[in-house]
């Protein structure tokens, strides 16, 4: 997937390539995340 971003500050447009890889790191970024977070809830109410 490519993103493009314009700028009004810059001359030319940037663009962002998003592999598979990207999506898969992040959303096993996010699930420890979410993992991480549930548990520390779970720890400070007990």
């Amino acid at each position: 997937m490519h993103i493009i971003l314009v700028s009004d500050k810059l001359a030319t447009a940037r663009t962002l390539v998003i592999t598979g890889r990207h999506v898969v790191v992040s959303l096993i970024a996010l699930c420890l995340l979410i993992f991480s977070l549930s548990s520390l809830i779970s720890y400070l109410a007990v």
